[in-house]
């Protein structure tokens, strides 16, 4: 009996560039975000706004854009990818926690 196997890379590998980055440019930065409070979707919320004091100020913090490079870290989500607000909010929650797949 074969097993079936999904391969989800989104949002994962998304906040796997945003980790990397904020592991590169704010050490200590997990300590800084409230996962209670995190929340993409919201300006101070978000794990760029937690660091930064706003999701602007975070952004411009670790050397990003806002638009397609904030997107592509895994810190806001667009109409073309294939989950939720919920789910990039999970996948940073496991990031955070140290469960990230």
């Amino acid at each position: 009996m074969a097993t079936e196997v999904t391969f989800t890379p989104w949002p994962y590998d998304a906040v796997a560039r945003g980790v990397a980055l904020l592991d590169k440019k704010v050490p200590g930065w997990r300590s800084m975000v409230d996962l209670d409070e995190l929340d993409v979707t919201g300006f101070c919320s978000s794990p760029l706004g937690q660091i930064g004091g706003d999701y602007v100020k975070g952004a411009k913090m670790v050397g990003l854009v806002i638009g397609p490079s904030t997107v592509e870290h895994g810190f806001y989500l667009e109409g073309d990818e294939p989950g939720t607000f919920e789910d990039l909010n999970d996948a940073w929650r496991e990031a955070i926690a140290g469960g990230s797949k």
